[in-house]
């Protein structure tokens, strides 16, 4: 099974599925994607993996889903829910991710050796900080 838009970026980069890889890597960096990771992103796209996550595959729904998770981390590693800007900025990344990503399946939690970037981030950042949303 592979994501819907799958054969999107083939169809963007004129059918010519030799110009595939760098047409991702050109969109990644232009998303604001790190170019050092570039390869490693394209090669887990191509493997379909963002499909199980992501309801869009796409190289900059990828960086974003990796920014997002990124503040994510940084605002629960430094809690401050009585901050209201914190808790703005927790629950506007939140929020964000939830929007970007798909419900995962138990399986994937097997597949990817442990909870998913949901549980962890998502349900776990709802759970620990519930005034958040209140």
């Amino acid at each position: 099974m592979v994501p819907p838009d799958h054969a999107q970026l083939l169809d963007d980069a004129g059918g010519n599925p030799d110009a595939v890889a760098a047409h991702f890597r050109e969109r990644f960096v232009a998303a604001g994607g790190d170019s050092a990771q570039a390869t490693e992103e394209y090669e887990a796209w191509l493997s379909g993996e963002y499909g199980a996550c992501l309801h869009t595959t796409s190289p900059e729904a990828i960086v974003v889903k990796g920014a997002l998770m990124d503040a994510i981390t940084a605002l629960v590693a430094r809690p401050a829910p009585a901050d209201r800007s914190w808790c703005e900025a927790l629950r506007g990344a939140v929020d964000a991710l939830d929007a970007l990503e798909r419900r995962f399946a138990a399986y994937d939690r097997e597949r990817f050796g442990g909870p998913s970037s949901r549980d962890r981030l998502i349900t776990g950042s709802r759970e620990r900080f519930p005034e958040v949303w209140a």
